[in-house]
């Protein structure tokens, strides 16, 4: 718990609520209230659709720019590296939290200067984590329920903190800062 007395407060209501009386709760009845007009459902035809059996080659598709395949953004690259550490379990949700992340690890000036300064293996295991945390616990007092599950899953914190210390580490050492 980030938030004893909130907590407190909760466990007291609640307690309370199971003292107070109940309200009667009157049924909402919309049915006189609602008209459905221009609504008609009716068959217009019935049938299976057939395919034929075609004999064919299937031609893989090809590559079609000049340069081949299109280059990660450091971003793609992150959520790449989680993927794997995590067996696909990267939602949408996370990404925006990855995203949200990202942005704030890489706008802080202490963690581009202690980048720069230190060997990656330091910087990965003792420099990285800690500011990690303290960002990533930052943003769930921001917003609880959006970072909730980072916190709830031990093997997603590790996986965002280590991709995410790898990309910046490289971005902060090439002096490169792509947007996210």
């Amino acid at each position: 718990m980030f938030d004893e007395d909130t907590h407190k407060e909760f466990q007291f209501c609640n307690f309370l609520l199971k003292l107070l009386p109940n309200e009667s709760v009157k049924d909402f009845d919309l049915e006189d209230k609602l008209k459905l007009e221009y609504y008609k459902l009716h068959k217009t035809s019935e049938g299976a659709v057939n395919l034929d059996k075609v004999k064919g080659k299937y031609d893989p598709a090809t590559i079609k720019s000049a340069l081949g395949t299109d280059p990660l953004e450091p971003l793609d690259e992150i959520i790449k590296s989680i993927n794997e550490k995590t067996k696909g379990e990267f939602g949408e949700g996370d990404r925006v939290m990855l995203n949200a992340l990202y942005n704030k690890l890489k706008g802080d000036k202490k963690l581009s200067e202690l980048a720069v300064s230190s060997d990656p293996q330091i910087f990965k295991e003792s420099v990285f984590p800690k500011i990690f945390e303290e960002t990533a616990l930052e943003s769930y007092n921001e917003s609880a329920d959006s970072y909730q599950s980072l916190f709830e899953n031990k093997n997603k914190f590790n996986a965002f903190m280590s991709a995410l210390g790898a990309a910046l580490y490289s971005e902060f050492r090439t002096g490169k800062t792509a947007s996210a």
